[in-house]
């Protein structure tokens, strides 16, 4: 008969971080713990902290800022600085009317657009007259840029705050990109301090991190 606790009793103590459920993570709750045993876990053996920090990214975005709406390019993701100028709700008329806010800067101007995003959840993160930063693909509708679902709207503040380079994951229904690298970072905070097992010379002649640094690396791109 197997023994399914051989390997934890063989494992040495300082790996159990790495080895503790994903669904322990801060965040998780009912909802997401079942998306993340989707994503990473198997049948056998729900996900761990150690699956999630191997789930690399794929990709990544720049948050470049562009200098002004009229230098923004069309179809690419960019992140411009624009102040609020008008909402136009979605309104009560049939159809799958969406909730459409005018903002500009002094080269132009963009059409926020969202559906399904009630009014004053759109009013309060875009007020009138307020100066917002925000990330998304512009497109061509109708000859008018608009910017559908923008994926981030900061103030200054926010602004500052974010990654030169947001990474792209792997992603599965329900759990986004964006969430699974909160998830990542929440991980990366369990790594325990390993010794190196690689020779230092080696190391140093290959220009190779530590581990920890490796994964903090590929999770956190400059």
């Amino acid at each position: 008969m197997r023994d399914e606790t051989a390997p934890a009793l063989l494992r040495p103590s300082i790996l159990d971080p790495l080895f503790a459920p994903a669904r322990g993570l801060p965040g998780v709750g009912a909802k997401m713990a079942p998306m993340i045993e989707r994503l990473l876990g198997t049948p056998e053996r729900p996900a761990r902290i150690v699956d999630l920090l191997f789930h690399l990214p794929q990709g990544g975005i720049a948050q470049k800022l562009v200098g002004s709406v009229g230098e923004a390019p069309v179809g690419e993701p960019v992140t411009v600085g624009v102040t609020i100028s008008h909402h136009r709700p979605a309104g009560t008329g049939p159809g799958r009317r969406p909730h459409r806010v005018l903002v500009e800067d002094e080269t132009g101007d963009i059409t926020l657009v969202f559906f399904g995003m009630p009014a004053a959840r759109v009013e309060k993160m875009l007020p009138l007259g307020s100066h917002r930063y925000v990330t998304g693909r512009i497109d061509l509708w109708d000859g008018s840029r608009q910017m559908v679902h923008p994926s981030r709207i900061v103030d200054a503040e926010g602004l500052a705050a974010l990654p030169s380079v947001e990474p792209v994951y792997g992603a599965t229904e329900g759990l986004t990109s964006r969430a699974i690298g909160k998830l990542a970072v929440a991980a990366l905070e369990r790594l325990p301090v390993l010794p190196e097992w690689q020779d230092p010379a080696w190391l140093r002649q290959n220009r190779l991190p530590p581990f920890a640094d490796a994964l903090r690396a590929e999770h956190r791109p400059e």
